[in-house]
């Protein structure tokens, strides 16, 4: 009797979840049709937070609290410590330092916490961190979970999620830099709008001890109970949410990209890991229903 009014108030969470699905959805085209008539992306302050939100609520969904608090933990650790010791010291990224002009503080990046790194930069971690755990999940193990707990599969898990938020970065980088100057590099680069190499190089390393962190932990921490992971289309609709913000940001740097030679290398960088990932998600769905 408990297991079943268990089950029926994650049933509710989940209808609750759909239905924020659905207006978050909506806000994503908004969002992403936004730059016909004005010309630009909407700045990170702008859309940080609902996704941030809905970004939070799906982990809690999949993971349960104590594995997404450890996940969000982690990304304020490392990547919030990475972009500190980065901005202040040159290392791991490259010499930048973000913008310290008021009006784009105020309408790109939002203020900035300890003197160098935005608020909303953290924030950003976390949002793109997450879809790419899912998706790593879902193109190397074909299902949303990893059960593969061998030392060596973990590393390469790392490894392969760290190239597939790399390649969301490869398009984000020079449109913020290009356009919205987010952050301003001390010396030009070899890269789209003048970004070094070394940024990317940083963002692997960067990810990759991240996700081998998390991963490693994963396991010892009481996470989500599988069988509370609905096989219902409604279960299926909100456990494939991360591959829908992928793919707006990948639909979006296609049709928006800066320069106009970013716009082809999204659907190639992006592209690869969310049609094998979403291939995989839909043969997990039929192997379920079967």
């Amino acid at each position: 009797m408990q297991k079943w009014q268990d089950m029926t108030a994650w049933r509710r969470m989940l209808e609750v979840l759909f239905w924020l699905l659905v207006i978050f959805t909506v806000l994503q085209i908004g969002f992403s049709l936004r730059p016909f008539y004005t010309g630009m992306k909407l700045p990170f302050l702008y859309f940080v937070g609902p996704f941030f939100i809905l970004t939070a609520l799906h982990a809690l969904y999949m993971l349960g609290w104590r594995r997404t608090l450890w996940f969000f933990g982690l990304c304020i650790l490392i990547c919030f410590g990475a972009e500190y010791i980065g901005s202040t010291t040159g290392l791991i990224f490259g010499e930048y330092h973000y913008s310290d002009d008021p009006e784009v503080q105020a309408k790109v990046t939002g203020v900035k916490l300890l003197g160098h790194v935005p608020w909303t930069i953290p924030a950003v971690w976390f949002v793109m961190l997450y879809p790419s755990h899912i998706i790593t999940n879902l193109a190397m193990e074909g299902q949303p979970f990893a059960d593969n707990r061998g030392f060596l599969r973990v590393v390469w898990m790392a490894f392969v999620g760290a190239f597939v938020i790399t390649a969301w970065d490869l398009t984000m980088d020079p449109y913020s830099v290009g356009i919205q100057k987010a952050w301003i590099w001390a010396k030009d680069g070899a890269y789209l709008a003048d970004i070094p190499f070394t940024n990317y190089y940083g963002w692997l390393g960067t990810t990759f001890v991240f996700f081998l962190a998390y991963r490693l932990i994963e396991p010892r921490v009481k996470g989500q109970e599988r069988e509370v992971v609905r096989s219902s289309w409604l279960g299926k609709f909100v456990i494939a949410a991360p591959l829908s913000t992928y793919a707006f940001m990948c639909g979006s740097d296609l049709i928006f990209g800066h320069p106009a030679e970013a716009a082809m290398i999204s659907p190639f960088a992006m592209g690869l890991p969310l049609f094998v990932a979403g291939t995989r998600l839909a043969q997990w769905v039929q192997a379920e229903e079967n």
